[in-house]
C-alpha cells in the first residue's frame, strides 16, 4: 500500500480535513476520503481526459458507475493522484447471473464509443498481448512464446477435474471451522494435497511438449530455436537419409522423457487411479 494522499491532494478534491482510510480490493492503492475515492494516477494526461469525458457521458441504465471527480480548477490529476466518486456497497458472492448482465448493459453502452487513438502508441506487454490476441499482431512475431499453446490440453483439464471432484468435501469445511478463507483452504489444504495430480499433469504436459512436432514445424522459422523433434527430421532428406543419426538422436530424446517419469511416476499412478476412480 503506498502512501495515503496528503492535505493538499485532500483540499484539491474538496475534501480537506477528511482522514482517509485504505479501500481494499484491487490493487491495493486506493483511499476512501469522505466521498471521493483517491488513487495514484496510472494513466497519462490523454488516455486520463479520455476516460473522464467517456464515463462522464455515458448513461448508468440498469448499472452503477463511478464518475471522475475533477480537483478545483477542472484537473483530473493533482500531484500524481486521481479521484472519483465513492460509491458504497458491500460484495455478495456467487451473482454471477447479475454480473454478466451487468457486463453486458455496460458494454451495450460503451457500443457507440470510438476506438481512441491512444490505443496503437501503446507499447507495454498488456497492450502487445492484447493485439496479438485479437489477432491485430501475428503471434509467430514472438518466438519467446511459441510454446503456450501447449499449456493447455483437454487431457489435463479432465484430470484436473476429476481429481477436485473427487476430493473430500469435509476437508474443506474442516478449514473453514478453523478461520480459513477460501484461499487459505485452497493455499494450505487443497493445493498440497493436489500435488499428484499436478505432478502428473506436468509430466502429460512435457511429453506432449517435448514429442510435439506439428506446432513447432509451423512455427520456428529459424534453424536456431528448433526443437529436438524438428531438428531430427533435419537428418532425412529427399534422397538420403542418415540413419546412424536418426537412431542417435531418438535415443537422447528418449532419456529425458524417461527421467521425467521416473522421477515422478509415483505421484503420476496416484493422480491417475484418482480419475479413474473419479
Amino acid at each position: 500500500m503506498p502512501g495515503q494522499p496528503p492535505p493538499d491532494v485532500l483540499a484539491a478534491f474538496g475534501v480537506a480535513g477528511a482522514r482517509p482510510v485504505p479501500l481494499g480490493g484491487g490493487q491495493g492503492t486506493s483511499w476512501v476520503a469522505g466521498d471521493v475515492v483517491l488513487k495514484p494516477a496510472e494513466l497519462d494526461h490523454d488516455e486520463l481526459a479520455w476516460q473522464a469525458q467517456v464515463l462522464g457521458q455515458i448513461p448508468r441504465v440498469g448499472f452503477r458507475l463511478a464518475r471522475p471527480r475533477l480537483a478545483v480548477g477542472g484537473s483530473l490529476c493533482v500531484d500524481g493522484w486521481c479521484a472519483t466518486e465513492y460509491l458504497s456497497g458491500q460484495h455478495e458472492p456467487r451473482r454471477w447471473a447479475e454480473i454478466i448482465a451487468v457486463g453486458q448493459r455496460f458494454h451495450a453502452a460503451l457500443r457507440g464509443i470510438p476506438r481512441p487513438s491512444f490505443l496503437d502508441r501503446r507499447s507495454n506487454r498488456w497492450a502487445i498481448s492484447d493485439r496479438v490476441a485479437w489477432g491485430e499482431l501475428p503471434a509467430t512475431d514472438f518466438p519467446h512464446v511459441r510454446h503456450l499453446p501447449q499449456l493447455t490440453s483437454a487431457l489435463g483439464i479432465y484430470l484436473m477435474y476429476s481429481f477436485f471432484q473427487s476430493f473430500p468435501r469435509e476437508l474443506e469445511e474442516a478449514g473453514r471451522i478453523d478461520g480459513c478463507n477460501r484461499l487459505q483452504v485452497y493455499w494450505k489444504i487443497v493445493l498440497p494435497l493436489a500435488r499428484p495430480a499436478l505432478a502428473a499433469l506436468g509430466i502429460i504436459t512435457f511429453i506432449y511438449a517435448w514429442n510435439d512436432l506439428f506446432w513447432p514445424l509451423i512455427a520456428i522459422t529459424s534453424s536456431r530455436t528448433y526443437t529436438v523433434q524438428v531438428g531430427l527430421t533435419t537428418f532425412q532428406g529427399e534422397h538420403i537419409t542418415h540413419w546412424s543419426q536418426v537412431m542417435a538422436g531418438t535415443v537422447l530424446t528418449t532419456v529425458p522423457v524417461l527421467l521425467v517419469f521416473l522421477i515422478g511416476q509415483r505421484r503420476f499412478v496416484q493422480a491417475i487411479t484418482g480419475a479413474v476412480k473419479g
